[in-house]
């Protein structure tokens, strides 16, 4: 069979058999040593480089088979990269991945979990439910609930603690993944460039709701489709493939859309004239970083907590790095004469309205175990927190025009994280 396009072989993970570890010890009770020797193998969080390589000097070397959408070099995947190469590196040189780049493995994204649970992917940084909302009715209805903190500059750093801790809360959404077959490692890890979605359209109308009113915008979900009917806009669904000509064509004025896709389809010349609000946001599709359940389960211990602890590389580097992908895209929507605004107040409140009636339809889903009203006490939880962390807040473009975050700057956030909502979720002998 030929392999697929665009993959190479970049450094990662290794994979220890019990063979292995067993070789050369005698014990009467084999299973109580290969126990031991498991556990043995294991580090605490926090753990110094040093302190992997060390644990990792015995273990053989595996390959964790990936995909990733954009193509190679694009600025979509560095924080992926960066977490794999942080991984290769901290174990030695005994996990390494095997990349196909342009989702060279699996296209379709509603396939994305089902590559998991029958090994085509070992782990894919692209599963959500908002793909499949029928397929995961809990974790839909956490992911219709991301317009509740993806706004303002902070905005992809709140979905990711608000997501955490509402799954904290409540086993049921990771328990839904792992009957699927998919072990999800963290819910969502996406920077600016695709975490907030924002309305684009092709003229100078798109922050007001008089202006855009009866306009025709092409939604990704069922709750952007109703965000845009609130604003007055008439929404139609395209597939990716065709919303360039689309727009092209004036078959659509308008696009809610994340600034990647914008970016990934080179569609600032046709929808320059931007909005996204500083308090109230569009309905996301997160994407979690998930590993196949049998997969997970048979990596040793530690390459297990290793992919586990160094998420931080992958948060960071996500919530720095896209600060210059998303300053580039301003740049070039205000190149075409347009740039990215505030909604005025008229829609300011009619996505607000929206939104409001968005939560209502949750809530009458009736979801056994799922309060939606503590969903918005922890969004709000969570505004609070960018505030004591030092985050930034108000408009995105006057935040994309100044001096770029370090990682640093979510010291405090990363560690909230680890420690407060996913300190059960680590491995564990």
């Amino acid at each position: 069979m030929m392999p697929p396009p665009h993959r190479r072989t970049v450094p990662v993970l290794a994979l220890l058999t019990a063979a292995a570890l067993l070789a050369g010890c005698a014990s009467a009770d084999p299973a109580q040593d290969a126990d031991d020797v498991a556990a043995a193998a294991g580090v605490a969080h926090g753990a110094s480089k040093e302190e992997y390589l060390a644990a990792f000097e015995d273990v053989e070397e595996i390959t964790l088979i990936t995909q990733l959408g954009g193509a190679e070099g694009s600025i979509s995947n560095v924080s992926k990269e960066a977490y794999m190469d942080a991984v290769t590196e901290w174990s030695g040189g005994r996990i390494t991945f095997e990349v196909a780049y342009g989702n060279g493995i699996v296209m379709d994204p509603t396939e994305g979990d089902n590559a998991l649970a029958d090994g085509r992917l070992d782990l894919n940084f692209a599963v959500g439910a908002g793909f499949e909302p029928d397929v995961y009715p809990y974790n839909r209805l956490l992911s219709d609930a991301g317009f509740l903190t993806a706004y303002g500059p902070s905005g992809a750093t709140a979905l990711t603690g608000f997501m955490m801790q509402v799954m904290a809360d409540n086993d049921v959404f990771y328990q839904e993944w792992e009957d699927a077959g998919v072990h999800i490692l963290a819910p969502t890890h996406n920077g600016i460039l695709s975490a907030i979605f924002i309305l684009a359209c092709s003229d100078d109308y798109a922050n007001s709701a008089a202006g855009i009113s009866g306009r025709i915008a092409a939604v990704g979900s069922a709750a952007n489709q109703a965000q845009a009917g609130g604003l007055g806009l008439t929404p139609v669904t395209l597939p990716w493939t065709e919303v360039y000509e689309g727009l092209q064509r004036g078959v659509v004025d308008c696009y809610v859309t994340p600034l990647s896709a914008i970016q990934s389809a080179s569609l600032d010349p046709l929808i320059p004239f931007a909005s996204a609000d500083t308090d109230v946001a569009f309905a996301n599709i997160p994407t979690a970083l998930a590993f196949g359940k049998d997969r997970w389960d048979e990596l040793p211990l530690v390459a297990r907590q290793l992919l586990f602890d160094r998420m931080d590389v992958l948060f960071t580097t996500a919530w720095t790095e896209d600060f210059g992908g998303a300053g580039e895209m301003l740049a070039k929507l205000e190149s075409h004469g347009g740039g990215l605004v505030p909604f005025e107040a008229d829609a300011r409140a009619a996505l607000r309205a929206a939104n409001e009636k968005l939560l209502a339809d949750m809530a009458a889903r009736g979801l056994d175990g799922v309060d939606v009203d503590r969903f918005v006490e922890i969004a709000d939880e969570w505004q609070d927190r960018i505030a004591e962390y030092g985050l930034p807040q108000g408009d995105l473009a006057e935040y994309l025009r100044g001096t770029a975050p370090t990682p640093a700057d979510f010291d405090a956030i990363l560690d909230a994280l680890f420690t407060e909502f996913l300190a059960d979720r680590r491995p564990a002998a």
